[in-house]
């Protein structure tokens, strides 16, 4: 009973070898993915999604940050991480 048992972890450990250099196969013509382009594209969409909001509000930073459903303090900070100048002359409460 010992020696069946035995032999078969042996059978499922050369199974999972098998299957792991597969997907190392597959990962190496899949390629792997580009986060930093994901970041890239999160961090475009975010901007562009602020600068709509502020030209909805006419420039007012609490409408703003109200429509995007964040808070007036994070909004001014991603105002100042992404440099986004206003484009309204309006309210800059």
């Amino acid at each position: 009973m010992h020696t069946v048992t035995v032999n078969r972890l042996e059978e499922n450990n050369i199974e999972q070898d098998i299957w792991y250099d597969e997907l190392i196969k597959l990962g190496e013509l899949w390629g792997k993915p580009n986060v930093t382009a994901l970041a890239d594209e999160v961090e475009e969409l975010e901007q562009q999604r602020i600068h709509d909001a502020l030209q909805m509000s006419n420039g007012n930073k609490t409408h703003a940050a109200s429509y995007l459903g964040i808070g007036r303090t994070l909004l001014l900070h991603k105002i100042k991480k992404y440099h986004i100048e206003e484009t309204s002359n309006a309210d800059t409460n």
